[in-house]
This record gives C-alpha cells, structure tokens and sequence, in this order.
C-alpha cells in the first residue's frame, strides 16, 4: 500500500519536479509536498489501510478517522416508509 500511497502523493498539484544527484548519475524526479500540508480522510470501508501508508510517508500529515468520536454513524438512510410503498404501488 505504500506504493499506491506515493503514488497519490506524487500527483498532487502542489509536487514540483526536482533533479537527483546520486552517485550513478542524475535522476529527474519530483519534490515531496510539505507532509503538514497533507491532510488525509479515512473513507469508511474502503481507504483505511491507505491512510495508514499515508501516515507512514507523511507523518506530520493531518490525518483524520471518518468518526473521531466512536460513536455509531447513520451513513446511509435509504429506508423508506412501508405506507409511503403501499400508497405509491396501489
């Protein structure tokens, strides 16, 4: 995860192309973003083991779970009254 991680921080817009030097030679690569200017959000159910790979690259990121307060969520609420069902099917 932490290649998908570097890679999402590379394509942001604040990453400036910077050259290399390392003794086989120069290399034309790209400056890392200030990690306090990084802020990243779990996404419930799908990102959470990204954010952590973010958290390890950048750790002085931001980083912030999709509940702070541990408390249930209601993330969905698509349930519909069984008269309002009834009124419309009949």
């Amino acid at each position: 995860m932490t290649i998908l991680a570097e890679e999402g921080l590379a394509r942001l817009k604040c990453v400036t192309p910077k050259t290399v030097t390392t003794p086989c030679g120069t290399y034309d690569g790209l400056a890392a973003p200030a990690s306090d200017s990084i802020c990243g959000v779990d996404i419930v159910r799908s990102g959470g083991i990204l954010l952590e790979a973010v958290r390890k690259i950048a750790p002085d990121s931001e980083a912030l779970p999709s509940d702070q307060t541990a408390r249930p969520t209601a993330h969905s609420s698509s349930l519909v009254n069984a008269s309002l069902i009834r009124a419309l099917s009949g």
